[in-house]
């Protein structure tokens, strides 16, 4: 497993490490998306001094969250303006909800 560190993400390069503020090393994304995903790279940084407060196991669950909120840029880039926030967490509780049903459905599968 490779070695974990904080970062600034106003001091980095690429996508994954302008969106994560506990990212692995090697993590790199393309960075011909970061134009495409403006709106959602600026509403990630906006939660830089929350994640900061947070202990870090509760941050690394953050950019657990924040690693698979990408699928919903096209959401968070179409929302009317002023609603990226909505658009965010909106796509932040989809994912949590096919969580629930697969493991409800994994649930009924073994009983």
């Amino acid at each position: 497993m490779s070695e974990e560190k904080i970062i600034d993400p106003k001091k980095q390069k690429g996508l994954a490490s302008s969106a994560l503020f506990l990212v692995k090393k090697e993590d790199k994304k393309p960075e011909k998306l970061e134009v495409r995903r403006r709106k959602l790279l600026a509403e990630v940084e906006s939660w830089k001094s929350f994640a900061q407060a947070l202990r870090i196991e509760d941050r690394r669950l953050l950019n657990s969250m924040l690693e698979k909120i990408w699928p919903f840029d096209s959401a968070v880039e179409n929302c009317k303006e002023g609603y990226e926030a909505e658009a965010f967490l909106l796509g932040l509780l989809i994912l949590q909800q096919k969580t629930i049903d697969r493991l409800e459905e994994l649930i009924k599968a073994s009983t």
